[in-house]
C-alpha cells in the first residue's frame, strides 16, 4: 500500500492528528489488512498501486489527499509527455483546408473520434461522435436542437446536473411539456411509480425527450442503464449524462444504445480540459434541427443567395474550429485507462468506497449521536464513488460544509462544499418542500444568491462531497477517516469556524427534524477568532458565539458573549494587579510605583490569559496572527489606557481609599469602565467585518458546487 508513511509522516505533526509517525503507520497497517479482508477483490487492483507510483507521485510528494474525482480527474505524467513530444515534433494546422499541416490534422482528430467510438464500444454505423467544448456543451447541443414542440416532452429525474435542468428552458420556450420524477430518500433513487407514470405520457407521433444521470454527482446513485431500452419502446428518445458515470465504469454502446450520451474527457482522466463530446445515434441526429451555423458547420453558405448547406457528419455540429491540439491527447488519455482496465477502476472505487461509508456512518458522539449524516445510498449497492454528507456536533447542530473543507484543506485533503449544481438532490437530500421555494423565484428582476437564503430562512444549501477515482488509494480515504474522527465530541463552534446554531432551532429528545438538520452553523473562519478576510492556513474560533449568517443582529444575548470573552482574564488580572501593586509599595512604598506596577502587572495577567485562550484554540502555529488579532481588538484603547488613564485611576484611587489594596481596585474598576467602551465596539465591528466576509465566502463555495 503506497502513501500510508508519507501520510503518517505528515499528518503525525498535524495539530489535529496528534499521532506519533510510528503509532500512525500501526494504526493505518492494521486499519488496512482489515480491510483486504473485508474487501478480497481490492488485492486485485495492485496495477493501479504501480501506476500510482509511476504516474501520479506528485500526490505522495506533495502529501495531498485528493478526493474530488467526480469534480475534475488526475492527468498520468506520461499523457503530458507523450502529447508534448507529438506536438513538438510536428507541425500542425488548421484543419478546414486540404494543405499538408492541415491534413495531419485532420488525421489526428479522425483517429481520435475513432478511438472514441472503439473505447465505448460503439459502432460507427450506429454512432458519431461529436466533439464539444465539454459535457454541457453536448447538452446544450441536444437542448437547442431537439425538435420539442406542443404535445412534446421533456421528462427528467430530479436528480440532474444543471446542463441537463437547463434543456428544460428549450423545451418550454416550444411548448413542450416538462415532467420531473422525483426521488426517493434516504437513497436518493428515483421513485419507481413515478417514473412508469412519466413514461406514460409520451404521445405516439410527438417528440419526447427522457434525461437523467447514470450515476449521481450529488449522491453517487447509479441510475438503472435498463431505463434506457425501456423508455424507448414507450415513444422517447433518450439522452444519458455520463459525466460522472464513465470515469470509473464500463459504458458499453453495443449493450445499452441512449440516443444521446454526454461525456467530459476531464473527468476521466484529468488532461486535456475544455474537451467533451457528444455521442449521437445516427437515426436520433436526424431530428436535431441546428437554430443556426457557424464556421467549420456548412458545406458552403450564401449572402447574396440567403442559403447555406449544413456539413453531413459530426462536422455539422462542431462549431467553429475544434480543440484540434488536445484532441490526439484525448486518445492518450483513453488508452491510459485501458492500460489498467476500467473495470479494476470500478472494483477499487467499490472497495474503497463501501469502506469509507462504513467508517464515516460508524462515527458517534459520547452521547450517541452521529457525526455524519450521509445522502445517498450506505451501500455500494447500484452506486458510485461518491461520498455525500454533513457532519453534526453531538447536539444534533450542523457544521457547516464549507468550514469543513476549510479544515480538511489544512490536512491537504481535497474535498468539495456546495450544491454541486445538482438542485433537485440537493433539495430533497436536505429537506426542502415545494412550499419553501415557490417563492424564490416570483421577482421579475431576479435574485441575489443572499436573497435567496433569506427566502430559505437561512437552510443551508450544500454538504460536504468526498469522490474516489483512478489514482486513489487506502491511504486516501484513511486519512479523511482519521480527519472525520477529530469531530467527535467537538460542539459547533469549537475551533470549528462553525457558530452554533439560531436560538430557535431545538432538538426533540436528542432527535432533528429534516427542517432543523439543514439549518445552517455560520460563524468566524479564518486564523483569526474574528474570520477576517485572510482565510488562513488554521481556521480556529475562539468565540462560540451563535449568529444569523443574514441577520445583521447577533443571535445570542451580546453581554453574555462579552462576558465569556473577557470575564475570565479579568478574575485573573485583578489578581496579577494587586500582587504588583503590593511588590511596588513593599519596595517604594510610592503611589505612583504602586499605580504603575498594578497596571502592568494587569496586563501580564490579562494578556497571559487571552494569548493562552487562543494559542489552546488554535494552536502555535498562528501566534503571529492572535497577536495581529489582539492588537486589532485592544490596540488603541490599551494604548490610552495603560499609559496614561489606568495609573492615574490606581493613583488617584489610593489616594482617595482608606487602603493601598481598595485604591487600586477601585482605580482598575474605573479603568475598566472606560477601556471597554472602546473595545467592544472594536470587537463587534471585526466580528461584523468578519461575519460578512464568511457569508461572502460561503456563497462563492456554494455557488460554485
Amino acid at each position: 500500500m503506497y502513501s500510508i508513511h508519507t501520510l503518517a509522516d505528515r499528518l503525525s505533526r498535524s495539530a489535529t492528528i496528534p499521532l506519533g509517525r510510528r503509532r500512525y503507520e500501526e494504526q493505518a497497517d492494521a486499519a488496512f489488512q482489515a480491510f483486504r479482508r473485508a474487501y478480497p477483490a481490492y488485492d486485485t487492483t495492485t496495477d493501479l498501486d504501480r501506476m500510482r507510483a509511476a504516474e501520479y507521485a506528485r500526490l505522495d510528494q506533495q502529501g495531498h489527499v485528493y478526493l474530488d474525482y467526480t469534480g475534475g480527474g488526475l492527468y498520468a505524467e506520461s499523457q503530458l509527455r507523450e502529447h508534448l513530444a507529438l506536438l513538438n515534433n510536428q507541425v500542425f494546422g488548421n484543419p478546414h483546408s486540404k494543405n499538408l499541416t492541415s491534413m495531419a490534422t485532420t488525421e489526428l482528430v479522425e483517429h481520435a473520434r475513432a478511438y472514441v467510438l472503439q473505447f465505448f464500444n460503439a459502432s460507427p454505423d450506429e454512432y458519431m461522435v461529436i466533439f464539444t467544448p465539454n459535457a454541457t456543451g453536448a447538452l446544450k447541443l441536444v437542448g437547442e436542437s431537439y425538435p420539442f414542440a406542443p404535445g412534446g416532452n421533456f421528462l427528467l429525474t430530479s436528480d440532474n446536473h444543471n446542463s441537463v435542468n437547463g434543456i428544460r428552458e428549450f423545451a418550454r420556450s416550444k411548448g413542450a411539456n416538462v415532467t420531473y420524477v422525483p426521488l426517493t430518500p434516504p437513497d436518493l433513487r428515483a421513485d419507481a411509480g413515478a417514473l412508469a407514470r412519466g413514461l406514460e405520457l409520451a404521445r405516439p407521433g410527438a417528440h419526447n425527450l427522457f434525461a437523467y444521470p447514470a450515476q449521481s454527482n450529488f449522491s453517487g446513485v447509479q441510475h438503472p442503464l435498463p431505463w434506457i431500452a425501456y423508455a424507448q419502446a414507450r415513444g422517447w428518445d433518450v439522452l444519458l449524462d455520463a459525466a460522472a458515470f464513465a470515469p470509473t465504469n464500463r459504458l458499453d454502446l453495443s449493450v445499452w444504445h441512449p440516443d444521446f450520451v454526454d461525456i467530459s474527457f476531464y473527468k476521466i482522466f484529468g488532461y486535456p480540459t475544455g474537451t467533451g463530446c457528444l455521442l449521437a445515434r445516427r437515426s436520433a441526429v436526424q431530428k436535431l434541427q441546428r437554430p443556426w451555423y457557424a464556421g467549420g458547420t456548412i458545406t458552403f453558405s450564401s449572402v447574396l443567395g440567403d442559403g447555406h448547406y449544413l456539413t453531413p457528419g459530426p462536422a455539422g455540429f462542431e462549431d467553429g474550429t475544434v480543440n484540434y491540439l488536445s484532441l490526439p491527447a484525448v486518445e492518450l488519455g483513453l488508452k491510459q485507462i485501458e492500460s489498467v482496465g476500467i473495470d479494476t477502476i470500478r472494483t477499487r472505487v467499490r472497495c474503497l468506497t463501501g469502506w469509507l461509508i462504513e467508517q464515516l456512518t460508524a462515527l458517534h458522539h459520547s452521547n450517541g449521536q452521529p457525526v455524519v449524516q450521509l445522502y445517498g445510498p450506505a451501500s455500494t449497492h447500484r452506486r458510485g464513488g461518491t461520498v455525500q454528507v454533513n457532519f453534526f456536533d453531538p447536539a444534533g447542530r450542523m457544521i457547516d460544509c464549507a468550514a469543513v473543507e476549510q479544515l480538511a484543506n489544512d490536512q491537504r485533503i481535497s474535498l468539495r462544499a456546495g450544491c454541486h449544481c445538482n438542485p433537485g438532490a440537493r433539495e430533497i437530500a436536505l429537506g426542502f418542500t415545494r412550499a419553501e421555494l415557490a417563492g424564490c423565484f416570483s421577482a421579475d428582476n431576479g435574485q441575489t444568491f443572499e436573497q435567496f437564503l433569506g427566502e430559505i430562512a437561512g437552510k443551508t444549501t450544500g454538504a460536504l462531497r468526498a469522490s474516489i477515482g483512478l489514482a486513489s488509494n487506502f491511504a486516501d480515504v484513511y486519512a479523511y477517516v482519521q480527519f472525520a474522527k477529530t469531530f467527535i465530541d467537538r460542539p459547533a463552534g469549537a475551533g470549528d469556524c462553525a457558530s452554533e446554531c439560531n436560538n430557535h432551532r431545538q432538538t426533540n429528545n436528542g432527535q432533528l427534524s429534516n427542517h432543523q438538520r439543514t439549518m445552517p452553523i455560520i460563524e468566524c473562519c479564518s486564523s483569526s477568532q474574528y474570520a477576517d478576510a485572510s482565510f488562513q492556513s488554521t481556521p480556529k474560533c475562539s468565540t462560540t458565539e451563535t449568529t444569523n449568517m443574514l441577520d445583521p443582529q447577533p443571535a445570542t444575548n451580546r453581554p453574555l458573549v462579552w462576558l465569556r470573552r473577557y470575564l475570565p482574564a479579568e478574575l485573573l488580572c485583578t489578581l496579577t494587579a494587586l500582587l504588583g501593586a503590593w511588590v511596588a509599595a513593599a519596595l517604594t512604598g510610592s503611589p505612583a510605583a504602586v499605580a504603575i506596577a498594578g497596571t502592568w502587572g494587569e496586563n501580564v495577567g490579562f494578556y497571559g490569559m487571552m494569548l493562552s485562550r487562543e494559542i489552546a484554540q488554535r494552536g502555535l502555529r498562528a501566534l503571529p496572527a492572535i497577536i495581529r488579532d489582539l492588537v486589532l481588538e485592544f490596540g488603541l484603547a490599551e494604548a490610552l489606557d495603560s499609559l496614561l488613564l489606568r495609573p492615574a485611576l490606581m493613583y488617584t484611587g489610593q489616594m482617595l481609599a482608606p487602603n493601598t489594596a481598595l485604591g487600586v481596585v477601585a482605580g482598575k474598576v474605573a479603568a475598566d469602565i472606560i477601556f471597554y467602551v472602546p473595545t467592544i465596539i472594536s470587537y463587534e465591528l471585526l466580528r461584523r467585518r468578519a461575519r460578512h466576509t464568511l457569508v461572502h465566502k460561503t456563497l462563492i463555495v456554494t455557488k460554485g458546487g
